[in-house]
């Protein structure tokens, strides 16, 4: 994956934001902490959708990157 700031977002299959982050750092455990009313907790088994957003810092065209990850 291209160097430069990443914004990170999962949603659910329904379309709702579970987690997002401006300053990812391969840190994200798979809990809502960043979501204050759903602190710590564990999202539930299931298809998620991610979406990484790279912000380059030299003028270059963002790069965005979509998948799917599972959790079990």
């Amino acid at each position: 994956m291209s160097s430069g700031r990443k914004s990170v977002q999962i949603l659910s299959s329904s379309g709702k934001r579970i987690y997002a982050t401006f300053n990812y750092v391969n840190d994200w455990d798979g809990k809502l902490s960043n979501i204050q009313m759903l602190k710590d907790r564990t999202i539930p088994a299931g298809k998620y959708v991610y979406v990484v957003l790279i912000t380059k810092k030299d003028k270059q065209p963002n790069d965005a990157k979509k998948g799917y990850l599972t959790i079990i």
